[in-house]
Formats: C-alpha cells, sequence, structure tokens
C-alpha cells in the first residue's frame, strides 16, 4: 500500500471508529431507557410506552441509529474501494453499502453479514425514511417496538463483526 493510501485508510478507519463509538452511544441510551435488549420499559421519558410522544422518541433513537450504520456502511465502501467512492453512490441507503460491503472480493476478507441481517437493515432503513418524512404519527407503537427489537437482533452481529474490523 502507498503511504497516501495508508494515510487515507487510517483516516477512514478513525473515522468508522468515531461512528460505531456514536452507535454504542444510542445503544446505551435504549438500554437505559429499559428498551434493549428487550422492550421492558412501560413509561419512557415520562410518558406512556404507547403514547405518541414516547413513539417519537424512542423512533428518533431508531433513526439514529439507522444513520449511524448509514455513516458506517459508507467509509466502510470508500475503505473497501481505496479511498473512493462516486459520488452517485452517496444516496444508496446503508443495506446496499452492507450488501457491497459483505459480498466477497479476491482481496477482501469473505462476507460476514447474512441476508438475514441485511433484511433487519432494509426494515430500519424503511423507518428511518418513514419517520424523517415526518409520518411519526402514522406510526403506531408496534411498529417503533418492532424497531426497537430490530436493533436488538442486530447490534450483537454488527459489534461482532464490525466493531472487531477497527
Amino acid at each position: 500500500m502507498k503511504p497516501v493510501e495508508e494515510n487515507v485508510s487510517h483516516k477512514i478507519k478513525e473515522a468508522i471508529n468515531l461512528e460505531l463509538t456514536e452507535l454504542e452511544k444510542l445503544v446505551d441510551e435504549l438500554t437505559d431507557l429499559g428498551l434493549y435488549p428487550e422492550v421492558k420499559a412501560e413509561t419512557i421519558g415520562g410518558f406512556s410506552r404507547n403514547s405518541s410522544s414516547a413513539c417519537q422518541l424512542v423512533g428518533s433513537l431508531v433513526s439514529g441509529y439507522y444513520q449511524q450504520l448509514e455513516r458506517i456502511a459508507k467509509l466502510g465502501t470508500i475503505r473497501n474501494n481505496s479511498g473512493t467512492l462516486p459520488a452517485e453512490k452517496w444516496d444508496q441507503g446503508a443495506g446496499s453499502f452492507f450488501a457491497q460491503l459483505t459480498g466477497s472480493r479476491d482481496d477482501q476478507k469473505p462476507a460476514s453479514l447474512n441476508t438475514e441481517v441485511l433484511e433487519h437493515i432494509k426494515c430500519l432503513q424503511e423507518f428511518h425514511r418513514i419517520f424523517q418524512a415526518g409520518a411519526c404519527s402514522s406510526l403506531n407503537p408496534k411498529q417503533v417496538y418492532d424497531s426497537v427489537s430490530l436493533i436488538a437482533k442486530l447490534h450483537p452481529v454488527i459489534k461482532k463483526n464490525l466493531l472487531n474490523d477497527r
């Protein structure tokens, strides 16, 4: 690897580490609220668990989790492409970036995230889109807490496969 490529690779790894730290903070917040690894809380932020205010609060954490995954996936894709990413690819979501990250190439280690994990990411991506579009009021509590349950399934896999790749 050339010195410039090594520097770029190092900077990308630093950026990924920062994003992974932020991802962990979101999981800590979910844990503090009694929502991770299982949804146990009856009240969230002083609101009834099924109230629209509680759902918006939890929805913002779920949406934030997805955004962190997307940032990590984009940075990982850049790292795997020798520090470049075509501008048109910035609009892709984490699902497609993770699919690219997990595809085997001769110079990469074998894929480590399975299709079930990618489906979980796609579900979080859909939740994120709905939430960001301001359609929070159309979300019912089941959708919100199902998304939290997806994080509980997904995060250990992310942690195992991506945190170990630092």
